[in-house]
């Protein structure tokens, strides 16, 4: 099988955020989405015949789920520290859409594959679990400003 470099396959996604100036994964993650969208604006002009479309900015969210822990270990960051820094505060945080490298729970983002990066609010958290099952969480960030790849 051949590879493409810098395409992440294969590999373990996740959505990392920062804690001082190191990106550290979020404790527990069992799955990562990144999608961005732009609104397609149509309008009518009176100096041109015709009408037309434009792009709008791009807006992007990202969603994480995962197991709740309160005693998060290695370098991670558990749902806890999410609520009190940034949810409740409504402060944005530094995200990053990743493949991580590493031994859980000390992972990494691979700093050989390419990583999309934006500040974003913490837009809702939700906790669930059923009778005499484990606790899971979703987590759903908003877009604050662009969107990079790094």
């Amino acid at each position: 099988m051949s590879t493409i470099p810098n395409v992440p396959v294969y590999g373990k996604m996740m959505i990392f955020v920062t804690s001082g100036a190191t990106l550290v994964p979020i404790c527990h993650c069992k799955s990562a989405k990144l999608s961005t969208s732009k609104k397609i604006i149509s309008y009518t002009s009176q100096q041109i015949t015709g009408t037309g479309k434009i792009a709008s900015t791009q807006d992007w969210t990202m969603t994480t789920d995962g197991l709740v822990s309160y005693s998060c270990t290695g370098t991670t960051l558990g749902v806890e520290d999410l609520n009190n820094d940034y949810y409740v505060s409504g402060t944005s945080v530094t995200v990053a859409f990743a493949k991580a490298t590493g031994t859980s729970p000390s992972d990494t983002v691979d700093s050989n594959t390419k990583y999309w990066t934006g500040k974003a609010l913490i837009e809702s958290m939700d906790l669930s679990s059923s009778e005499n099952e484990v606790v899971t969480y979703s987590i759903s960030l908003q877009g604050d400003g662009p969107l990079t790849i790094t």
